[in-house]
């Protein structure tokens, strides 16, 4: 062998050993063209700033694509969901934004994800709203600095974990809904009533009292009237006044918040009573009622609610009788089967 042979063969060798001893500061083949979202792009401010990354990274392997739509703020777990779901869409490994004077870079991969968040300006209380250009070549040195030491597979930003999803509001009390309440006791108080009880000469008036108890939607309880006393009749008017004993089944067809609308059902017996001038007269005849009555809350407390309430209805009697002036006398008022009535009271709820 030549000794010319020998020598080219000992360099070539001695090139290998030191190329291997030799540490790498190349970027690394596998992260050529790495993309990269922008992300912004919706101010002057902005624009100016991706131009000047655009020129502090273009001797790096690096593919900036565009992602032209506003950065969702102030709140940062948004952003870093919204960059995670934008470098998703566009199959890139990290994404560049811009919030205030704060530059992100957000790493998808490899997991888990990264994020580094750096502060870039002096900006004071009093400083002007313009984002100063020193500011903007800053945050582009940062991402220069950033994305290089990623190509060069140095560990960038810290580890991101994402807040967990906040459980969806309940939704409003629809319409017509039971309040939180299910059982309660209840006492209509005051409850004055107008209206036509089948005779006499004035608009009759009365007072009337509910007791009962419910559950969710429904109640059930007694309730009972009596009308002031007064004339009937017109060449000899005769004192005369009415009294009611029913039970009563409600049922709220519309509850919310303060104000709710009861639909009332009734059954029990109408006392007509006239004092005559000879004797007085006590007459019991089956009755059926309905009223629809409002109410509100005009107070609540921890233990009970006082409600106001206003209601329409009637009453229908089906042999309801003429009042007489005696066993065989002349009619002081014809019957009247069907008897409509107004109510405004105010009530308890326990």
């Amino acid at each position: 062998m030549s000794a010319s042979r020998v020598s080219r063969k000992s360099f070539l060798v001695a090139l290998v050993l030191w190329g291997l001893a030799t540490p790498d500061r190349t970027l690394r083949a596998d992260d050529a063209r790495m993309r990269i979202a922008v992300w912004g792009q919706q101010t002057d401010v902005d624009r100016a700033f991706v131009e000047r990354v655009r020129g502090q990274t273009v001797e790096l392997p690096v593919e900036l694509l565009d992602v032209t739509r506003p950065v969702p703020g102030p709140n940062l777990d948004t952003q870093v969901q919204q960059a995670d779901a934008l470098s998703r869409i566009h199959r890139a490994r990290g994404v560049i934004w811009r919030a205030h004077d704060q530059v992100f870079l957000f790493l998808a991969t490899p997991a888990p994800s990264r994020l580094l968040a750096r502060r870039v300006g002096t900006r004071g209380p009093g400083y002007s709203h313009v984002t100063p250009s020193a500011d903007l070549e800053a945050g582009a040195l940062v991402v220069r600095t950033a994305l290089r030491a990623v190509l060069e597979g140095t560990t960038v930003g810290v580890p991101h974990v994402f807040a967990p999803p906040v459980p969806p509001k309940p939704p409003d009390a629809q319409p017509g809904a039971p309040t939180a309440e299910s059982a309660f006791y209840g006492i209509l108080l005051g409850d004055f009533r107008l209206g036509s009880d089948g005779a006499g000469n004035s608009l009759p008036r009365g007072f009337g009292a509910h007791l009962g108890i419910g559950w969710r939607r429904f109640a059930v309880g007694f309730t009972g009237m009596i009308t002031l006393d007064r004339d009937v009749g017109i060449s000899q008017p005769q004192p005369y006044w009415r009294q009611n004993a029913a039970l009563f089944l409600d049922l709220d067809v519309f509850r919310r918040d303060r104000v709710r609308v009861t639909l009332e059902a009734q059954g029990g017996m109408a006392y007509f009573n006239l004092t005559r001038s000879t004797d007085t007269v006590r007459r019991p005849h089956a009755f059926v009622g309905t009223e629809l009555r409002g109410a509100f809350e005009a107070y609540a407390a921890s233990r009970f609610r006082m409600l106001i309430c206003f209601g329409l209805g009637a009453d229908v009697i089906p042999d309801a009788p003429p009042l007489t002036m005696g066993p065989n006398g002349p009619i002081l008022w014809p019957a009247r089967k069907f008897q409509p009535r107004a109510m405004l009271g105010t009530g308890i709820v326990f």
